[in-house]
Formats: structure tokens, sequence, C-alpha cells
């Protein structure tokens, strides 16, 4: 009877990090449908200042991956890229259970720009795929990480959508003042 190799553990690492950036990029995205609502329904301004306030919300998170990415990778030359990536991950599960307390804009766009500070954790991952991958097989792996990445993105706000509407989430309706 054949057996199948045993993945080297190298092999086991590109699995790890392309697996867990498809989830993080899966759930983040999935929750950015539901982003907008929420707002509508904790915010005490009128219709046009919560449209801006969800703009800036909104916004806000990509906005600071700029800045993050480059952090993120800098600090790769001092400390472990496994730890600073699984650090990263778990900063984005804390700091999505808060957004579903808060109730206040202002600290609900404090939390979305360190969301999007804390997102250049996908530069961390590109850079264990590139230090743990040959010559040979960079170019293939880069590729199955950037595809993970993206296919998260993809699929997740559609599932959002339809999660939206079968659970029923729905702003509050708007009062005039």
């Amino acid at each position: 009877m054949r057996r199948a190799p045993i993945p080297s553990p190298k092999g086991r690492d590109i699995a790890v990090v392309t697996t867990a950036q498809f989830c993080l990029a899966f759930a983040l995205n999935f929750m950015f449908v539901f982003l907008p609502f929420y707002v509508q329904t904790i915010s005490t301004l009128d219709e046009a200042a919560t449209l801006r306030w969800t703009g800036l919300i909104v916004g806000a998170a990509s906005a600071m991956a700029t800045f993050g990415s480059p952090f993120w990778a800098n600090l790769t030359d001092r400390f472990s890229p496994k730890v600073l990536f699984e650090r990263g991950i778990l900063s984005h599960i804390i700091l999505v259970a808060l957004m579903g307390f808060v109730t206040d804009l202002r600290l609900l766009l404090g939390i979305r720009i360190l969301q999007g500070f804390f997102g250049g954790i996908s530069t961390i991952g590109l850079i264990i795929v590139s230090a743990v991958s040959s010559e040979e097989q960079l170019a293939r792996r880069m590729g199955m990480y950037q595809s993970a990445l993206t296919l998260g993105q993809i699929f997740s706000p559609p599932l959002g959508a339809m999660a939206a509407a079968a659970f029923g989430f729905r702003g509050r309706s708007w009062r005039p003042a």
C-alpha cells in the first residue's frame, strides 16, 4: 500500500498562512456589508451627517492600511513574522468583536482606523511565503496566497448581503428630528 507523502513543514506553513489570509479577508469583507446598516443604527445624527460618517468609517480602514503595510513589513526584521501574523489576526478578531458593542460613531471610526493599520498583516503573509519558498516555488506560492486573499474579498460580500437579508438586519427608519 502506497502512502501519501508527508507535507514538509514549509509546505504546511504555506497552507496555514494562505488559509488564514483567505479566512481573514472573507470575514472582514463579509462584515463590511453590515457596516453601513450598523452605522445607521447607532447614529444619533440626521441622515446627511450619518451618510458622511458612514463614508469615513467605511473608508478609514483602507486608508490606514497604506500606512500599516510598511510598518508591519519593517517589524519583520526585528520580530518573528509568524508571531506578528498571528497577533495581527488576533487583533482583527478583538477589534471586530469590539465593534459589536460600540454605540458612538467616533469610537467606531477609531476602531476602523486601528483595523486598517493592522490590515498590513497581509504583507507579513507575503514575507512568510517568500521566506519558506524556493526560487522555483515562489511565483506559484505567491500566486496561491494572493488568490486566497482575492477570493476571500470576492465571495464574502455577496454572502454577507444574503446573510443580512436572511437575518433581517436593517437600520432604523429615518424620522425628522
